[in-house]
């Protein structure tokens, strides 16, 4: 007898379910490439936000993300600087996963608006040269 003869309907309709489950639920290691580009950060974003069920937050969401990002950045110099007590029962970062945090969203937001972040960047750079910065 091979696979699936004379299997009851509902006995394959619940495996087949179960194995949608497992190949969905299944988690790719994504591994960013040394010395990587700003591209390179952003095609990392995208693989990293449909991997972990991000993919559909909107524009909105990202940016009062962001924010929220921004704001426990500060937490976290707040605390590092010894700048104003903190409450020691709130759950605070490291400066630098913060940082990493926000450069995730900012790519985020950028790849939903197909902003190429690198070119941007060296854009308003050339536009920041010509400025008089004193």
């Amino acid at each position: 007898m091979g696979v699936g003869e004379n299997w009851h309907p509902i006995f394959l309709f619940i495996l087949l379910c179960y194995a949608k489950v497992v190949i969905n639920s299944c988690i790719i290691m994504l591994n960013l490439k040394d010395n990587p580009t700003l591209k390179d950060f952003q095609e990392y974003v995208k693989k990293l936000e449909v991997e972990r069920g991000f993919h559909e937050e909107s524009v909105l969401q990202k940016c009062l993300l962001l924010g929220e990002e921004v704001g426990e950045l500060f937490k976290a110099v707040r605390k590092r600087d010894r700048i104003t007590r903190v409450d020691p029962g709130s759950k605070i970062s490291l400066v630098d996963e913060e940082l990493a945090d926000i450069i995730i969203i900012v790519c985020a937001i950028a790849n939903r608006l197909n902003v190429d972040l690198e070119e941007s960047f060296r854009n308003k750079e050339e536009i920041n040269k010509k400025r008089i910065w004193k």
